[in-house]
């Protein structure tokens, strides 16, 4: 299989040499790295024409005239890729040695598996590791994960903000693409849990709770864990882009549809007066 890396980048001249390091020294190595930089205004363009320079053959690099934002630079690198396999990439994390041949085995293994995440340890801008892991700041514990097997219940998550996808562990198979893009997501929903939910649609998101990055909370970070994460774009219109998530959701999704709470970004709050639906929804999906 073909392996290319989607990677973004924007003022990452921080951390940007780690996280190319770690991918060029997988033990399973990558057939291309595509990077779009989102017009950045330190040292990261000296960084990728270095490395574009000792690997011309590896490196594909392109240069927005005009910012895109995180998830649209997302989409733009990954509709630039040509493996059979996509990893994504942020700009200042470690991938752990043996992470794509790991990711690779599972993709093997299970031909129904679309997109595969994973858990990361916690590093701060020193790569020194912090307590926790990405699945635990989530709350997202080995009983959720279980649940979240059942891909229909993925799906009423995470088109309700309940998230627990973090895209720089994200891979998928090539043949996703044509199933979630554009991405249009709404405000403070991420490129992570629209693939997801696409996924999740086709029976292929599968969770993997091995920590296969060393995931970086820093004060720079654009998207993530840190307390700088919502997005950032104040020109971006949040009640038009809800109205068209809901409207999405409506036509794309319209068996969770009901599911979907049109109030704050939180995971549902009438669930616990949906009971009875939740237990015919489920009981005919067993049955069909």
């Amino acid at each position: 299989m073909k392996i290319s890396v989607a990677m973004c980048t924007y003022n990452g001249e921080k951390y940007l040499k780690d996280q190319i390091e770690s991918i060029l020294n997988q033990s399973s190595p990558v057939d291309e790295i595509i990077i779009c930089d989102d017009r950045s205004k330190d040292g990261t363009k000296d960084i990728l024409e270095y490395y574009k320079s000792i690997h011309p053959e590896l490196f594909n690099i392109s240069y927005n005239e005009t910012s895109l934002k995180t998830v649209k630079n997302f989409e733009k690198a990954i509709l630039k890729t040509s493996g059979d396999i996509i990893f994504l990439s942020d700009q200042d994390d470690i991938w752990k040695v043996d992470k794509v041949k790991i990711i690779l085995d599972i993709f093997s293994k299970n031909e129904d598996a679309k997109m595969i995440f994973t858990d990361g340890d916690l590093i701060d801008a020193s790569n020194k590791l912090l307590d926790h892991s990405l699945f635990e700041k989530w709350d997202f514990p080995k009983s959720k994960q279980k649940q979240w097997k059942n891909n229909k219940i993925a799906i009423i998550n995470l088109i309700n903000w309940n998230n627990k996808i973090t895209g720089a562990t994200v891979s998928f198979r090539k043949d996703l693409i044509n199933k979630f893009v554009p991405i249009n997501p709404p405000c403070d929903f991420w490129h992570d849990a629209w693939i997801g939910i696409h996924a999740a649609r086709e029976n292929g998101l599968f969770v993997f709770p091995e920590k296969l990055i060393q995931y970086r909370i820093h004060s720079e970070q654009q998207v993530g864990l840190s307390k700088k994460s919502k997005n950032p774009d104040k020109e971006l219109d949040c009640k038009l882009l809800k109205k068209q998530y809901s409207d999405y959701l409506k036509k794309e999704f319209s068996d969770y549809f009901p599911y979907f709470d049109h109030g704050k970004h939180s995971v549902i709050k009438k669930v616990k007066n949906k009971i009875v639906e939740f237990k015919n929804f489920f009981q005919n999906a067993k049955s069909t």
